[in-house]
């Protein structure tokens, strides 16, 4: 989409952007939170709800993107909110939620008060989102039930109406974004509630299950898998604090002996883009520019001028991607994996390794959704989080909203999960291999 020019100069863009340095496009830490309490009054739901609408006509920057009348959206929520409110804590955020969700935009939500989230447990049963015979279905990836059973009912409920009601709430920028949130979360429940479902079993018997929710996810960890011929498997679960590209140069002091590297990002939700950056500054033996990003003007009076849509340019090059020349670099094959959560500043490492024509990026397409956050408190102890900036790749490229499409896709099938396959990671292994004996490795 061809976009306004900017209307800023270069100079002045660069210099704002630099003195931001670590800080831009990376999410932070929302403010101090509103006074907490278990019982609203409508008029405070009824401000908070306008709150919401407000700071996203000042923030936001997809409204050409988005075929929707908001005003229109506020008010008919305002008249359902007048007429059934004042509406128990846990119901009001759910409510927010779903308001927010209609912007499509995984970086643009409503947080619950951190009091209701210390509530949330999940039982032992961990999902995924996979098309089984034309529909989206949720298979069992790990847990109680044997990996690839296929989920029927929840609580008596079928499985689609079940995702239809969450999808329904969930802020999601793609749709494979949202189903896998929807897998993330849709057997979450107060601590201590039971869970009921009924599924086909890998070898088409059916099952009853019930699990009760007293579990909290388990944070992923930094993996590292050395196969016989010189490859070694990255898992790189987060990029939220530089412990993470720590534990990438402790691994290798040198790359003495390695012949090819798979990074696997396929489950890496982000944080500081930053940190990712450390780590791909030494696969790199050139400047790298990752991205544009794209600012609204919130000017008023530019509307009166027919300059209601302009945007500021943020230039990248003058802050680009540098090799880091202190610690030794690897040339050799590189592969990265992803998913549809693959997300955030984990997308932004992508955009820097295809800009870098690295290597291959083997698998699913990304959530499709990054950008630094704009956060507000609400009315009862949570927060609103609207996203402010729209970046798109070095070349002009949208993936927010898209998704960074991978070089060589690769699709979990559900015999995969029973069989206890990793398709993706077969593939990048032969993509190294390939990309190895091509070089006489």
């Amino acid at each position: 989409m061809k976009r306004s020019e900017p209307i800023l100069n270069v100079e002045l863009s660069n210099a704002i952007l630099l003195s931001l340095q670590g800080d831009f496009d990376h999410p932070q830490t929302p403010p101090v939170q509103a006074a907490v309490t278990d019982r609203l009054s409508l008029a405070d739901e009824i401000y908070g709800l306008s709150v919401f609408w407000a700071r996203a006509k000042e923030i936001f920057p997809f409204w050409e993107q988005r075929p929707m009348d908001w005003d229109q959206l506020f008010r008919d929520h305002l008249s359902e909110l007048v007429a059934s409110g004042p509406l128990e804590l846990a119901d009001y955020y759910g409510f927010l939620q779903t308001f927010a969700a209609f912007l499509g935009e995984g970086h643009t939500y409503v947080r619950f008060p951190a009091e209701i989230q210390k509530q949330w447990r999940y039982p032992s049963l961990q999902l995924d989102p996979l098309v089984v015979n034309g529909d989206i279905g949720m298979v069992v990836s790990s847990g109680e039930l044997p990996r690839g059973t296929q989920l029927i009912e929840i609580d008596g409920i079928p499985v689609w109406k079940m995702v239809e009601r969450v999808a329904s709430m969930t802020s999601a920028s793609t749709p494979q974004d949202r189903f896998a949130k929807v897998a993330d979360t849709l057997l979450r429940r107060n601590q201590g509630d039971s869970v009921s479902v009924k599924a086909i079993l890998p070898d088409g018997s059916m099952v009853s299950w019930r699990g009760v929710a007293e579990h909290m996810p388990q944070p992923r960890k930094y993996e590292m898998q050395e196969f016989d011929d010189g490859i070694v498997c990255v898992t790189l679960p987060h990029f939220q604090t530089a412990e993470i590209a720590a534990s990438f140069h402790n691994a290798f002091p040198n790359f003495d002996g390695i012949k090819g590297i798979v990074l696997d990002l396929r489950r890496n939700a982000g944080g500081n883009s930053g940190h990712g950056y450390e780590i791909l500054k030494r696969l790199v033996s050139e400047p790298v520019s990752p991205f544009h990003v794209r600012v609204p003007v919130n000017a008023p009076i530019l509307g009166s001028w027919s300059m209601a849509e302009r945007f500021w340019l943020a230039p990248q090059d003058q802050y680009g991607i540098y090799p880091n020349f202190d610690l030794p670099s690897f040339a050799g094959p590189v592969v990265v994996m992803a998913s549809a959560r693959t997300y955030s500043a984990a997308e932004d490492f992508i955009v820097a390794f295809k800009a870098a024509k690295r290597g291959a990026v083997v698998g699913q397409p990304t959530g499709g959704s990054t950008g630094q956050s704009v956060y507000f408190p609400l009315p009862g102890g949570g927060t609103g989080q609207i996203v402010g900036v729209w970046d798109i790749d070095a070349a002009g490229n949208e993936f927010v909203g898209v998704g960074i499409a991978p070089d060589i896709h690769v699709t979990p099938e559900l015999i995969d999960y029973s069989e206890n396959r990793d398709r993706a990671l077969d593939t990048a292994l032969a993509t190294i291999r390939s990309d190895i004996s091509q070089q006489g490795g």
